[in-house]
């Protein structure tokens, strides 16, 4: 799981965005950075739960449901137990999970306006004649 959360984190990094360049790619890129944000959304809820499980037993995984916020739950009882590392993994990955998710939604807003203004060019005009 830690592997596959920095791995998707690399790929990220050093494969789509300087692949964003190239503007013909850009609509597909958004499409993969939508799957692998929430690919590492998948891998850092997973590694949330256990540690809360861990940490706080079940009555941490009720508090956790019953606010909607596991992942804060975890970083929280991380901090406070002292493990700092999987606070700044955990950290780490939902600070790329959004980035990736707003970076896609930006890539794909981008591809929207050059479409639309695209389209107002390439309209063809045909002459009409009336009897």
């Amino acid at each position: 799981m830690i592997v596959l959360s920095y791995l998707l984190i690399i790929v990220f990094l050093l494969g789509i965005l300087p692949a964003t360049l190239v503007k013909k790619w850009r609509p597909a890129l958004g499409m993969y950075c939508v799957l692998m944000s929430h690919a590492l959304g998948v891998s850092t809820w997973m590694m949330s739960f256990l540690f809360v499980i861990k940490t706080f037993g079940l009555g941490g995984i009720f508090l956790a449901f019953l606010f909607q916020f596991l992942a804060p739950i975890a970083i929280a009882g991380a901090m406070l137990k002292g493990s700092w590392h999987i606070a700044g993994h955990l950290l780490l990955w939902i600070s790329f999970t959004y980035a990736m998710r707003f970076y896609s939604q930006w890539l794909l807003n981008l591809n929207t306006r050059n479409r639309e203004k695209r389209d107002i060019i390439d309209v063809e005009v045909t002459e009409v004649r009336g009897h």
